[in-house]
């Protein structure tokens, strides 16, 4: 797992090129500080949200818990992230040209400060993209 430095404390968007399978979210400071990330899986825990991006299409995952978002494949390269920490919200998008698609949104009284991640499985990458 991979973490931004910085912690994100109010509204923030992020996009992220992505090739082949790996996750993409957020993980809480509590999370970061109790766990080694070497062993961490996100999504797993009470403490870290996520898209999970792979051929089969989208899913998200957080505490154990795994809700299909889409089965159509994966058309996009490009997805996008919008983290509302006063309003308790985290949404993920696939990204076009022209148009944002909604896949999914957690709706979470979040307590500490978050960090985003990704996740990267093998042969896969993930580019943080410049707004």
């Amino acid at each position: 797992v991979v973490l931004c430095s910085q912690g994100l404390t109010r509204r923030h968007y992020w996009e992220v090129e992505v090739s082949g399978s790996l996750s993409i979210g957020v993980i809480q400071e509590e999370a970061r500080k109790k766990d080694t990330m070497s062993d961490f899986t996100m999504g797993h825990n009470k403490d870290s949200w996520c898209l999970v991006c792979s051929d089969d299409g989208f899913h998200v995952w957080h505490h154990d818990d795994r809700v299909n978002v889409s089965s159509l494949g994966r058309r996009t390269s490009r997805l996008g992230v919008y983290l509302d920490r006063p309003a308790g919200s985290l949404s993920f998008y696939r990204v076009s040209s022209d148009s944002l698609i909604h896949l999914h949104t957690f709706t979470v009284a979040f307590s500490d400060p978050l960090y985003s991640a990704v996740e990267l499985k093998a042969q896969s990458s993930a580019v943080f993209c410049i707004l």
